[in-house]
């Protein structure tokens, strides 16, 4: 009896050392879980993108992103009483114009859509305003620098003259040595930035330098700004880093822009005519901005009107006037060209400039006019169309030479539109070689489509500020 309850009693230990070791490793898997649940970093909750309101009168509030990432107007709520703004995306550091009705007793939160929330006074917003000089005192007051790494600022006031509220509008700023000291900033104007009032605060501004020579004293810039109706904007323009690097982007400032930077087989197509010929590449050795261009060599059949065609696919929506801007190059002469055609999704030419010079000490062509100017080749050349809509059947067109001067300016130039509906989808170049078998050999660079309207935005310089 001894020996076999000795058996049993052995027996009992090995099955409670197993199950004690089963425990310990369960409890140790469940302790190490335990703590990597306490040290795994846990994603962070998603922060309000910041907005700021601007009261600008008769019942209208400027709104500005003041985050790194887009929010859509049309989720933007208030407090009391009702909102009305359009549905559109606002990128960082744009701005879009809303109607809000309220009662001028109150403040009012205007928050939504993912936005933290800001609050504005009914007062502010109600006040009927018949001037820009009312909004001008509002905005113009003294600000802090907001970019303190930067040693000069210069404030701009820009002035809205149409009697239109322009939403994301592009504004060509002008600088000369009458303006501007060219000294105080790096000589290819990469530290310059711009910064635009929203009430109290100050937002970053998207921008681009599209020429910059501060030997010349001469610089063109273009700022994307929304304008209410009559009324001003002060922006500043901050410079003198020598360290900075340019943060300037075409791509963030028009409507439509295409730098060729990155080759050109997937936007721009060959769709030429039987017997014609495209040849096209992408061109870094030749270019007026960035780091490249398009090459485009077009022939085709002597006296035929068989065309060789180019195409850049794109889609702006025009319901209001637009311009183009385009730079060119021409590397040989030749044929019966029609380089420049911007048409709808059916074909139809919102404007077709037939812009042609046949051999070398011509006078180019422009839709008939022979204007008596000569271009040289191997030079850049800048196309400045403005006034551009689906109702007028004229332009006005304006040639600058590679140093930004006028070459050539022509207003109202007509052209033929056959019932052009909106967007515009395409840019076509266009040679048909109907007195010889030369080819026009063109190079292509920063084509962009921008909003226009009559009269434009005025502004004027302020003094120079150090910090």
């Amino acid at each position: 009896m001894h020996r076999v309850f000795y058996m049993k009693k052995g027996i009992s230990s090995i099955v409670a050392v197993v199950f004690l070791i089963a425990i310990a490793t369960i409890a140790s898997i469940s302790i190490y879980f335990w703590m990597a649940g306490l040290t795994t970093k846990q994603p962070e909750p998603t922060k309000p993108t910041p907005i700021v309101a601007n009261p600008v009168g008769n019942g209208k509030v400027l709104i500005a992103n003041l985050g790194n990432k887009p929010i859509n107007a049309s989720t933007i709520e208030v407090s009391e009483g009702d909102i009305s703004c359009p549905n559109v995306e606002v990128g960082p550091g744009e701005q879009v114009l809303c109607e809000v009705n309220a009662s001028s007793n109150q403040s009012i939160a205007i928050y939504g859509g993912g936005t933290g929330t800001t609050i504005v006074s009914g007062a502010a917003i109600n006040q009927q305003t018949t001037s820009t000089q009312e909004t001008t005192v509002q905005q113009t007051q003294q600000k802090s620098w907001y970019y303190d790494s930067w040693a000069y600022r210069k404030e701009i006031v820009i002035t809205e003259n149409s009697g239109t509220d322009l939403y994301n509008y592009q504004v060509q700023l002008i600088f000369n040595s009458s303006n501007f000291n060219f000294s105080h900033a790096n000589p290819d104007g990469s530290d310059i930035r711009f910064t635009y009032l929203q009430g109290d605060t100050e937002a970053i501004a998207n921008y681009w330098i599209e020429y910059w020579n501060a030997t010349q004293g001469l610089g063109v810039v273009w700022v994307k700004l929304t304008l209410p109706a009559n009324s001003n904007v002060t922006v500043y323009m901050y410079y003198g880093n020598p360290s900075a690097n340019s943060s300037g982007d075409p791509y963030n400032v028009f409507d439509f822009y295409d730098g060729i930077e990155t080759g050109v087989s997937q936007y721009w197509e060959n769709i030429s005519e039987a017997g014609a010929h495209v040849y096209f590449k992408w061109d870094n050795s030749t270019k007026s901005h960035g780091n490249s261009s398009v090459r485009v060599v077009l022939w085709s059949p002597a006296y035929t009107s068989t065309n060789a065609i180019m195409r850049r696919n794109f889609t702006v929506n025009v319901d209001s006037n637009h311009g183009i801007l385009l730079w060119f190059n021409y590397s040989q002469f030749g044929g019966h060209g029609e380089p420049l055609s911007f048409r709808d999704q059916y074909l139809n030419p919102a404007v077709n400039l037939v812009f042609r010079q046949y051999y070398t000490g011509d006078s180019y062509v422009v839709n008939g006019i022979n204007t008596g100017k000569i271009l040289t080749l191997g030079k850049w050349y800048r196309v400045l169309i403005e006034d551009l809509n689906f109702i007028n059947t004229s332009v006005d067109v304006a040639i600058y030479d590679s140093n930004m001067q006028v070459f050539d300016s022509r207003n109202d130039i007509q052209f033929a539109n056959t019932n052009t509906v909106s967007p515009l989808t395409m840019f076509y170049i266009i040679q048909s070689s109907w007195y010889t078998t030369q080819g026009a050999i063109y190079n292509f660079d920063s084509l962009a489509v921008f909003k226009y309207v009559e009269p434009e935005p005025s502004y004027t310089f302020g003094e120079e500020e150090a910090y």
